[in-house]
């Protein structure tokens, strides 16, 4: 599984306010923003929740089922935590497309400062 993760901006500072307008493409050539791999989330929990009801139901009460469920539990973190690593993109990309801001609505704001209120 390959993960793609945001690139780092660098703002260069301005002694003067900036103009700034983005142009969104629009129609039939503008392509989608690749959607986050949901399936791939839900399979993760089930997985912990499977794993979890396997371990309740087969050791019996003691250290031993103490430790395998945390262990279970911590590693289905892991794997969360591994899956918003290599979405993170794609979900700021959905976020976007679903709450749009005024520089992506193309609209031109006289400051930087602006943007920020």
């Amino acid at each position: 599984m390959t993960c793609m993760t945001l690139p780092k901006r660098t703002v260069p500072t301005r002694t003067r306010p900036a103009v700034l307008k983005v142009v969104r493409r629009t129609g039939a050539t503008a392509a989608a923003p690749p959607r986050p791999a949901w399936p791939l989330l839900y399979a993760i929990a089930a997985l912990v929740g499977a794993v979890l009801a396997a371990v309740e139901s087969l050791r019996p009460e003691g250290l031993v089922r103490t430790l395998t469920e945390l262990l279970a539990v911590l590693s289905g973190l892991a794997l969360i935590r591994l899956w918003i690593d290599c979405n993170r993109w794609r979900l700021v990309q959905a976020e976007k497309q679903h709450n749009p801001t005024d520089l992506d609505k193309g609209i031109e704001v006289s400051s930087v400062q602006e943007v920020r209120r």
